[in-house]
């Protein structure tokens, strides 16, 4: 919660397996949602980010 405002935090994702964990885990500690849309990844992004369970939603395009 900012200033009493709750925060979401959409973040795209298109094949950052290497990257996207590091992201989610430095953004603030006030961001209240975390939502990743996955672009239809072919590399590990979705093994990452279901790692985070329920703290994090995750939601895959079918194409890209």
């Amino acid at each position: 919660m900012y200033k009493g405002n709750q925060v979401t935090t959409v973040v795209p994702a298109h094949n950052e397996a290497l990257h996207i964990c590091s992201v989610v885990q430095t953004l603030p500690d006030f961001v209240d949602r975390i939502i990743v849309v996955d672009d239809c990844s072919t590399d590990g992004t979705a093994t990452c980010i279901n790692s985070f369970g329920s703290a994090v939603r995750y939601l895959k395009m079918p194409q890209n």
